[in-house]
């Protein structure tokens, strides 16, 4: 209480225009110490805001290659087995039915030059529905190592990039398949028969 006693009688005893200069440096040095505040949490803020922005780019960049990767590989594998069925349609009758009905599979065997001799008709009968995973990936390879023009191929393209990206990675679709293959044969053959 009497260092408070004292400090009212300095602030008293001391004249009007000293009590004010006071007051507005004491104003300005807080002013000050908030803007320095704001500042360096601002500058982290955007410091911050850059960093998550690279990270996710380099993100998207690796996710892309990997993409491009399985398509690649996708593409390999289909062509290879398109090519089979083509020269021996006995071999495997159900891959040469699938490579007769479906238009889109014709892009993973065509030459440059057959794609761009590819009429707005044949590529406005393209679609998404129906292709399994693996032709989704190599037609879609197919379409963007190929120069191919148009309204309905870019539609397309865009079609199978959505569908692309929302596959599951490679390895994982075919642990799935194996797993679903295996219940598949535990329900079939697992029962007892009985004989009449």
């Amino acid at each position: 209480a009497e260092m408070l006693v004292i400090r009212l009688g300095e602030l008293v005893s001391k004249p009007y225009h000293v009590r004010l200069e006071q007051a507005d440096k004491l104003r300005q040095t807080m002013e000050r110490a908030l803007q320095a505040t704001a500042a360096s949490e601002g500058a982290s803020l955007a410091h911050a805001q850059q960093s998550a922005a690279a990270q996710q780019a380099a993100q998207q960049q690796q996710t892309q290659q990997q993409q491009a990767q399985w398509n690649q590989e996708a593409f390999e594998q289909t062509h290879a087995a398109l090519s089979a069925a083509v020269r021996q349609p006995e071999a495997d009758p159900a891959t040469f039915q699938r490579l007769a009905n479906r238009h889109e599979l014709h892009l993973v065997l065509m030459t440059p030059g057959e794609a761009e001799r590819l009429t707005h008709a044949q590529m406005q009968a393209w679609g998404t529905g129906g292709l399994h995973p693996d032709e989704l990936r190599a037609v879609l390879h197919a379409l963007e190592s190929k120069a191919i023009n148009g309204k309905p191929a870019i539609q397309f393209k865009d079609q199978l990039r959505a569908k692309v990206r929302e596959l599951p990675p490679p390895s994982e679709r075919r642990a799935l398949e194996a797993s679903t293959a295996q219940l598949g044969t535990a329900q079939m053959g697992g029962g007892p028969s009985i004989s009449i």
